[in-house]
């Protein structure tokens, strides 16, 4: 989990990983091009692992449509299990609802204790 470059950091670990991930989240982050993720996560152990994508609509640090294309490009890649959450408002920060996504996902994704 990171925010900015490590949100692209975290994308290409995920899926370049050579053991299957419990699962990944990008936050205000987007898919580098020169990480040929799309061809990345055709082969990936973690392309069945779910994704969290979450941006906010007025972030202009990195411009909001970035991490839909991120979110839409390993859909598109053959990842089944993607999540794009967008937040009005939101510049590039966090906001309650991002958080509370982010809480709920990890619910999901991590075993009980």
């Amino acid at each position: 989990l990171c925010v900015i470059s490590g949100g692209a950091l975290s994308l290409s670990a995920a899926v370049k990983s050579p053991v299957k991930l419990g699962g990944c989240i990008c936050l205000s982050g987007w898919a580098l091009p020169k990480q040929d993720l799309g061809a990345a996560v055709k082969d990936s152990p973690s392309k069945d692992s779910p994704f969290l994508f979450c941006h906010g609509e007025a972030d202009t640090v990195v411009y909001s449509s970035l991490g839909p294309a991120a979110a839409a490009l390993v859909t598109a890649s053959g990842a089944s299990d993607v999540t794009l959450k967008t937040y009005p408002g939101m510049a590039h920060s966090s906001c309650p609802q991002e958080e509370a996504d982010v809480l709920t996902f990890l619910k999901r994704v991590l075993p009980p204790l």
